[in-house]
């Protein structure tokens, strides 16, 4: 009885670990992400940002382009309703920071 709770113990650890390490790597990919957009701000002038849907899957475009610049294993489908019509909406963000923000509220 008591190896039962020990192995049960051990895979609880091991998944939370696991969680924090994935959640880890996003937080890291939209901070690398948006520092990289930003810099291309400052280089080229005025650039947006759409924070929307492609495959099921959050997705970061290009303001105006067909093909999104970044996806995130995050499957729309599992976030709130109201979350999803405003990512089928397209949400806009005009500066990194915006971006940033919006980008942190879906990945954590």
């Amino acid at each position: 009885m008591r190896t039962d709770h020990s192995w049960r113990s051990l895979f609880a650890t091991l998944c939370g670990m696991a969680a924090a390490v994935v959640l880890s790597i996003a937080v890291l990919s939209v901070t690398a992400f948006v520092r990289e957009e930003g810099q291309t701000a400052a280089q080229g002038g005025s650039v947006g940002w759409i924070v929307s849907e492609y495959g099921g899957k959050l997705a970061v475009f290009a303001e105006g382009q067909e093909l999104p610049d970044r996806v995130y294993d995050i499957y729309v489908r599992h976030l709130p309703q109201l979350d999803q019509e405003l990512l089928a909406q397209g949400i806009p963000a005009k500066t990194p920071e915006e971006l940033r923000r919006i980008l942190e509220d879906y990945t954590g």
